[in-house]
């Protein structure tokens, strides 16, 4: 060891000795100590370092894993206080197991995953020393004994930093629009201190899926109701109240909900007028390109898709959301980065009303109308806001009902958080950070959805919907025991019913349970016509 090593480690064990015997000063020497933590280490601003939570795997293994620090080294990540990993953070403890190890395994025996690695870290020679630990880069990777190559995948972040990298992959959303999403979730937490936590994420979800569900000008008052009825009536203080919008006041009207919606976001929780009008623009439109191909949906620079021009009211809904005005150019510009963004993605409105359907249920506030309607069946309400609505409600165009990916991914993932938040002690933000972060690093969502879901129940749940009106139908015009006990006979079977799904009734529906029946059930859905 050098000189100025030795001198570096003989400074760090006097503090430590002193820390010992007068804890009282501690935190006097917390700053003094990481300073000195980060000159022995040689802290470098521009080196992606691996943190206490990151994501590695194994190329030998079958799931990803997070590395582990149970004593961190009194070094973190200046922008986000992250304790930092070393090379010799290699034992069981830091590094956790990785499923089934696919290089021992053979078609008559499975070995489970047992690493065994012998040596520190591996990274670039130029910064590591021999003699001491060195921080852990992004780039290192370790070599087990059984042949595997273990290397990180994704370095840790803040909660923010993570919401920001969910909302982006998952919805398609930019940071501005995340930010004003967790501001808020933030306004809601100060707003109601004194209500649960599951009334506050059920007003949160209700919000972020009445921007879309149920807001004037894109439903009838009947569906606004249907809404306020299923999922809860989140802006009703709001009606009949004068607020301040655009430098001039104005009164809500009852059937107003975008007035409603806007009153309550920045009157109540503060939010300027400009969010909220630049949050429900990116919801709606994520929303509308979500089931969309994004080729087929782009303008070119003239303005024309398919040699028709894009309506009036998309530019002026852009430039009201941007608060100014958008010329074609920017149009045609923002316009199809949205659609490499968004198409494709989660429907985020759609998962944001089912989750706030389920948490309704929690904190008593679904309708009276629709408890009746669905004959105090709190659970089946909840589905029919998601999948088993997606599954069996007709488009009235088409006489079928539509159920695409950009639906089956929302539905699975708000059973899946929504299940966390009741029966796991999380919070709505807490678990859709652990389930976007680990859950699904370990089961696909369709898996998850079926250890809360029995797939029998799902079918059963469908053949109510759809095929049990048919075969009672077809009774009716039945005659004689016989026949009617064929007919009966006939629809019990299922190979029968789900053929009549796939040709006729509900192709969509057939893709979505076939998917779900598969040996490993499918993260997004299948296409089995």
């Amino acid at each position: 060891m050098s000189a100025a090593n030795t001198t570096e480690k003989g400074e760090l064990s006097s503090h430590i000795e002193t820390w010992t015997k007068d804890k009282a000063s501690a935190d006097l020497l917390g700053l003094e100590w990481a300073a000195l933590q980060g000159k022995y280490y040689k802290i470098e601003d521009n080196i992606k370092y691996v943190t206490k939570g990151s994501i590695i795997a194994c190329d030998n293994g079958t799931l990803f894993s997070r590395i582990d620090l149970p004593i961190d080294h009194g070094v973190e990540v200046k922008s986000n206080h992250l304790p930092i990993m070393t090379t010799e953070d290699f034992g069981s403890q830091n590094i956790p197991l990785f499923g089934i190890c696919k290089k021992r395994t053979t078609s008559e025996v499975t070995y489970h995953c047992s690493p065994a690695i012998n040596n520190q870290w591996i990274q670039n020679a130029n910064t590591t020393a021999a003699n001491k630990a060195a921080l852990l880069q992004a780039d290192a990777f370790a070599v087990c004994a059984f042949g595997g190559i273990i290397c990180v995948k994704e370095v840790n972040k803040t909660p923010q930093e993570s919401m920001m990298v969910i909302y982006r992959d998952q919805y398609g959303f930019d940071e501005k629009t995340t930010k004003i999403i967790l501001d808020l979730y933030k306004a809601i937490q100060d707003r109601y201190p004194a209500e649960s936590q599951m009334a506050r994420d059920w007003r949160f979800t209700r919000i972020l899926g009445g921007l879309k569900y149920g807001l004037e000008g894109d439903e009838k008052a009947s569906k606004v109701i249907q809404w306020d009825e299923t999922a809860g009536d989140v802006t009703k203080a709001m009606r009949d109240i004068t607020f301040v919008d655009d430098n001039r006041e104005q009164t809500v009207q009852t059937l107003n909900l975008n007035l409603q919606m806007k009153a309550y976001i920045t009157s109540e929780l503060g939010l300027s007028g400009e969010d909220y009008e630049y949050l429900k623009y990116k919801v709606r439109i994520q929303n509308y390109l979500v089931g969309r191909d994004a080729n087929s949906t782009k303008y070119d620079v003239l303005g024309y898709l398919d040699n028709k021009k894009y309506p009036d009211g998309y530019r002026t809904n852009m430039s009201t959301a941007y608060s100014r005005a958008i010329q074609e150019p920017e149009f045609i510009r923002i316009w199809n980065q949205q659609c490499d963004e968004m198409c494709g993605m989660t429907d985020f409105a759609h998962q944001q009303i089912t989750t706030a359907t389920i948490f309704a249920t929690e904190v008593s506030k679904q309708g009276t109308i629709v408890t009746i309607y669905f004959g105090f069946n709190d659970r089946k309400r909840e589905r029919m806001a998601g999948w088993l609505g997606d599954a069996t409600i007709k488009n009235k165009e088409t006489k079928q009902p539509s159920f695409g990916n950009d639906d089956y991914m929302a539905d699975l993932d708000a059973e899946n958080i929504a299940h966390m938040v009741r029966h796991e002690n999380y919070s709505f933000i807490e678990a859709v950070q652990v389930y976007y972060g680990e859950r699904l690093l370990e089961d696909n969502r369709a898996e998850q959805f079926l250890k809360y879901n029995s797939l029998s129940e799902v079918k059963e749940s469908i053949f109510e919907e759809l095929i049990r009106p048919i075969l009672n139908v077809k009774l009716s015009v039945t005659n004689g025991y016989q026949a009617i006990e064929q007919l009966k006979e006939q629809y019990k079977r299922e190979s029968f019913w789900m053929d009549l799904l796939k040709t006729d009734v509900a192709p969509d529906a057939y893709d979505f349970i076939r998917s779900l029946e598969q040996v490993r059930p499918l993260p997004e859905m299948g296409d089995f016509q």
